[in-house]
């Protein structure tokens, strides 16, 4: 009988080894996924500095320096809409500043790329006043830095006068 145990206990524990070696391990969970980048958010207010030159049906080439303050609002997924204002300083020019307003209505190439186009007046010294059209492309370098480069098509409204402006901005994007 103690020789029938002990076989019995030894098979007992070879099955309960067999067994044993079944177990599949314990891991630790996964960790999770890494959130996902940030989109750039066009929809908030800017700040910028531009530099560009400018041209004229008389004879006059330009370079200037622009300051502005604006502000974009997103229209669904893809479209933005926006306002500016800005001051210009101008040399050589007769009348060496000018301030103006711009509506821009644009379209998402990828959500750091904006083609754009804009409309506006503007108002140089001595009462002389200008529509001002034509389109630009931005891109969000970062999330709070973007780059814009803009054509402008000017019209005078109490002259003859047409012009061109292209200008280079670097334009720091606030809020969240």
């Amino acid at each position: 009988m103690k020789k029938q145990l002990l076989v019995a206990a030894m098979m007992f524990s070879l099955a309960t080894a067999a067994f044993a070696a079944d177990i599949a391990p314990v891991l630790p969970p996964a960790p999770p996924p890494p959130a996902p980048a940030p989109v750039f958010s066009w929809d908030r207010s800017y700040v910028g500095v531009g530099i560009g030159g400018a041209w004229f049906d008389f004879p006059s080439q330009e370079f200037h320096v622009t300051a502005y303050f604006g502000h974009n609002f997103a229209v669904g997924s893809r479209a933005v809409v926006g306002a500016e204002v800005y001051a210009t300083w101008w040399t050589p020019a007769a009348t060496p500043w000018r301030i103006g307003a711009e509506a821009r209505v644009g379209v998402l190439i990828n959500p750091r790329l904006l083609a754009y186009g804009a409309v506006g007046v503007a108002h140089y010294g001595a009462g002389n006043n200008y529509l001002t059209l034509g389109p630009g492309i931005e891109f969000a370098v970062s999330d709070s830095l973007s780059l814009d480069i803009a054509y402008d098509f000017e019209r005078g409204l109490n002259t003859t006068a047409t012009g061109h402006r292209v200008t280079a901005s670097l334009n720091w994007h606030f809020g969240r």
